[in-house]
């Protein structure tokens, strides 16, 4: 009896949101748990289907519409895939940074750009490009907003958290003119269209993949008493500086600078986030294939525990 504590059974198999569950003013003392013997498995990765055959690059490739989603992670029944990636292996490395426009000073010098030779051509789906940059102790994603071939600058939507210099290493993914192998996706939000480069023996007609557009599967709020037992939390996405991710109240920095996380990605989302709860715990789950984080106890979360978990790439 669920209204006065106990136990919540799910059959097992895989149960898909496309939009967070909410856990709001729940004060039961229950338990969430797969069905004995089964798992169930819950996720925001949707079915993608009706592919169309096309070329790309040369190379024989399947699209399909993005449904006006901003698609950051895809998925086969085998787990997740490559995102496109330049240079495939390595890094590109940072002539100098664009000094033109900071904020800060030494350890908290933030710019929003930096000079490179590496790429020659500009990205036809720049807008859904990401730029990851390896500096210091930290590895930042940015967004490019610009970029100028004359010059090789980059420009970036938003201040970088640590001061970019000369020899910082930094690749690129998800640009179209990268996607060139099989199991290989990219995503251009212009065309509206997931691109995907088939293993052998994959038919457009029959091919489904799982995609997903945000890290958050679950929100618990104002709620207390709550365990979930023996279910997996899987295959998740992530969103580029998301306001609704944040706690804007302490992170004085964030909202001078625009920037990332000042420290150990404080701001980063849990595919499951708990605020001002207590007693929210977690026994024999799985967390696989996330975007973000797994778990984030936050603001006013106590009492909670994590118990006998495993965790795969989060």
């Amino acid at each position: 009896n669920a209204a006065n504590g106990g136990f919540i059974y799910l059959k097992g198999g895989t149960y898909r949101f496309d939009a967070p569950l909410s856990f709001d003013g729940i004060k039961k003392d229950i338990t969430i748990s797969s069905a004995p013997g089964e798992t169930a498995v819950i996720t925001n990765a949707c079915p993608v289907s009706e592919w169309t055959v096309c070329t790309v690059n040369g190379v024989k490739a399947f699209s399909a519409s993005a449904k006006g989603k901003r698609i950051s992670a895809l998925f086969s029944e085998n787990g997740k895939l490559d995102v496109t990636r330049l240079p495939e292996s390595g890094y590109y490395y940072i002539d100098k940074p664009d000094l033109s426009d900071t904020k800060g000073a030494d350890n908290d010098l933030a710019s929003k750009g930096f000079y490179a030779d590496d790429l020659k051509n500009t990205p036809s789906n720049l807008c859904d490009v990401t730029v990851e940059i390896l500096h210091q102790w930290v590895s930042e994603v940015e967004k490019p907003v610009a970029f100028d071939e004359s010059t090789g600058l980059f420009r970036l939507a938003r201040y970088s958290g640590r001061p970019i210099e000369a020899g910082d290493r930094y690749f690129l993914q998800n640009v179209l003119e990268g996607l060139d192998k099989p199991g290989e996706w990219c995503f251009d939000s212009k065309a509206d269209k997931l691109y995907y480069v088939p293993f052998e023996g994959e038919t457009a007609d029959s091919l489904v993949l799982y995609a997903s557009c945000e890290a958050l599967l679950m929100n618990i709020e104002n709620s207390s008493g709550i365990t979930f037992e023996n279910i997996k939390f899987a295959d998740t996405g992530w969103e580029y500086s998301n306001d609704k991710y944040l706690n804007v109240n302490i992170h004085t920095r964030l909202r001078d600078y625009e920037t990332s996380s000042v420290q150990g990605a404080v701001d980063v989302c849990g595919a499951i986030d708990v605020i001002y709860s207590d007693n929210i715990n977690f026994k024999n789950c799985d967390f696989e294939n996330l975007g973000a984080t797994a778990i984030r106890y936050f603001t006013g979360a106590k009492n909670c525990t994590v118990d006998s978990c495993y965790f795969n790439n989060i």
